[in-house]
């Protein structure tokens, strides 16, 4: 059976399969997975990877970015995604999970505005993701489906 195209792939990233899992479903190499995702420019490890690239924030014009992205929102928004790209996480980064994953069940999404990220009372505009989407910024399906919602919003998570 031959590899799906790059959004069913995206897709199946985004609800938490490794590539590994991907290429035994599929009958192909690990490696045939990632090449796919590598040209398609979505990486997995490094400043590119996709954690990094599918935040619709772009930070690179603000003064704050340094000290915004080390603290605990966007340090949960980041594990959130790794997590649902079936990435292992530490222990660090399973603190900020629950962190997050505690504004989300309680209704709440992350935003970002002038004065660093925020939680904001979830809206109907909201749909089920975990974040605020910016306006202006087009919404990718492949992307977007990183930020949503488990069911009962209960991930996987392992245990420690």
């Amino acid at each position: 059976m031959p590899l799906p195209d790059t959004e069913t792939l995206l897709k199946l990233r985004g609800e938490g399969w490794t590539q590994p899992q991907i290429a035994k479903r599929f009958g192909v190499s690990q490696q045939a997975v990632s090449e796919r995702l590598n040209r398609a420019k979505v990486f997995t490890k490094g400043p590119k990877s996709t954690v990094t690239s599918a935040i619709p924030w772009d930070l690179s014009e603000r003064s704050d970015r340094h000290r915004i992205s080390k603290l605990s929102p966007y340090l949960g928004i980041r594990t959130f995604i790794k997590m649902k790209l079936g990435e292992a996480l530490s222990g660090q980064e399973r603190k900020h999970l629950r962190a997050f994953l505690g504004h989300v069940k309680s209704g709440e999404v992350l935003d970002l505005d002038e004065q660093g990220f925020l939680y904001r009372k979830r809206l109907p505009s909201d749909g089920s993701l975990v974040i605020r989407w910016p306006e202006g910024v087009e919404k990718d399906p492949a992307v977007t489906a990183l930020f949503e919602r488990w069911p009962n919003d209960t991930p996987p998570l392992e245990e420690e």
